[in-house]
């Protein structure tokens, strides 16, 4: 039997409330992401809050900073009757995102609704990604002329007596930060076969992802603990 994906399992199983040592885990993350962060381009994070409407969830940068809040927040269009773990996240998500891009140099209007295919419409003249597991949240954004990719997972209890293990978890993680650095510029759906991940890359180390039809693409990952997160900011 072929184990459930990490997001159709994470959906049905994850509490609503996190111990703070997530929060530790959340700056270790952050911190080792950032260490592959070019100029201009920037990395916040927080965690799902615990109110769903809470307008200003506490982000911090790639250094650990605590960012003062932002006077505009991002529109908040979510189904009414999606369940209050899905709203916390998707505001979480979009506060991420912004702090990103004004950190990155955007002054204007944040709205960040989704496109076509549910990711975030960026301001013209950057690009970002955001991404969220098991109360972690974390946001990329910079010039539109880097492609950006970020994607974190959880090796939860469930996952692992479903039968997925670390490796096809980290592989999961490639694929998708892969795809979503790539994806505004071959505009294909996902195809988990066509992101290939080179083995027996260390936690902190680059690792590549092998793309059909393109040069490999360099993505930076990190494990703390049940949490794997991936980043890519590759130039076009």
């Amino acid at each position: 039997m072929t184990p459930p994906t990490p997001t159709q399992t994470r959906r049905g199983v994850l509490p609503h409330t996190f111990p703070d040592p997530l929060h530790a885990v959340l700056l270790a993350t952050l911190r080792d992401l950032g260490r592959s962060l070019p100029p201009g381009v920037t990395l916040t994070g927080t965690l799902r809050p615990h109110d769903p409407h809470d307008p200003h969830p506490p982000v911090w940068d790639s250094v650990g900073t605590r960012l003062p809040p932002l006077p505009r927040t991002p529109l908040h269009l979510i189904p009414a009757h999606a369940p209050p773990r899905r709203h916390a996240e998707y505001r979480a998500g979009r506060t991420c995102a912004a702090q990103a891009l004004a950190l990155a140099g955007h002054t204007g209007p944040v709205p960040l609704l989704p496109g076509p295919h549910r990711a975030p419409v960026w301001p013209a003249g950057f690009n970002g990604s955001v991404t969220h597991a098991a109360g972690l949240v974390l946001a990329v954004a910079g010039p539109q002329g880097y492609q950006l990719g970020i994607d974190t997972e959880a090796l939860t209890p469930d996952l692992h007596a479903s039968g997925l293990t670390a490796r096809d978890l980290l592989t999961h993680v490639l694929r998708e930060c892969a795809f979503k650095a790539t994806f505004p510029a071959r505009g294909q759906p996902y195809h988990p076969p066509d992101f290939q991940p080179a083995p027996d890359s260390r936690p902190g180390q680059l690792a590549h992802v092998h793309l059909t039809g393109s040069a490999p693409l360099p993505v930076h990952w990190t494990r703390h603990g049940a949490h794997v997160s991936a980043l890519t900011c590759q130039p076009l």
